[in-house]
């Protein structure tokens, strides 16, 4: 999901996120969500923790990338 660049930093993202996140957990009757997030996203996980998502693990190496060293991926959590 991504929101064009005009329109970034109303908070659409949050919104739409949460939107997709609680008609998910509605529909398939989750316990919880698990997203995996690149180390490097920090407005993306600042919107995930503000939606109730806790970090809970990482993977080191995760992400790789040709032009650089890998990243790591955040395990984010959040209980239905």
């Amino acid at each position: 999901m991504t929101i064009d660049p005009r329109y970034r930093g109303a908070g659409l993202g949050a919104v739409l996120f949460g939107e997709c996140v609680a008609r998910l957990t509605e529909r398939f009757a989750l316990r919880s969500v698990i997203l995996i997030v690149n180390e490097t996203w920090t407005h993306a996980r600042q919107i995930y923790l503000r939606g109730g998502f806790r970090d809970c693990g990482r993977i080191e190496e995760f992400f790789a990338a040709p032009e650089h060293a890998p990243h790591a991926a955040i395990i984010m959590r959040k209980p239905a």
